[in-house]
């Protein structure tokens, strides 16, 4: 394939990821354009937590739960996974609530320590 339709490619993708991670918790746009990058496999897990907090928003908590703990599975030490996984736990009054706080506390303190700056952050 060629070089410009890959790159075209890469920046479409990459505009709908910034899209999705933009919208709002209860747009309608959230659910759409999830299926679609998951589809072709150009989900993050920024777009899988913004469907989680969509599926949260809308009362779907058992669906929250499954996207939390799929990001959770590869990518351990992301705070914001691991605060919409206590929030989902504190208002269905799961017992592990109080587990999930602070293991959202200890990601975001470790993602502060030991936080890289990017390229982008350097120049």
């Amino acid at each position: 394939m060629h070089p410009a339709v890959i790159c075209a490619f890469s920046e479409v993708c990459g505009h709908a990821r910034d899209r999705l991670c933009a919208e709002e918790p209860t747009s309608s746009l959230i659910p759409e354009l999830h299926e679609r990058l998951s589809r072709i496999g150009e989900a993050d897990v920024e777009c899988h937590l913004a469907r989680a907090r969509y599926e949260f928003e809308r009362g779907d908590t058992a669906g929250a739960v499954k996207l939390v703990d799929a990001v959770l599975v590869i990518a351990p030490g992301k705070a914001e996974a691991w605060q919409l996984r206590y929030e989902v736990a504190d208002q269905t009054g799961d017992p592990d609530a109080g587990y999930f706080e602070v293991m959202a506390d200890e990601a975001e303190l470790a993602e502060s320590h030991f936080a890289v700056p990017s390229a982008k952050a350097r120049c």
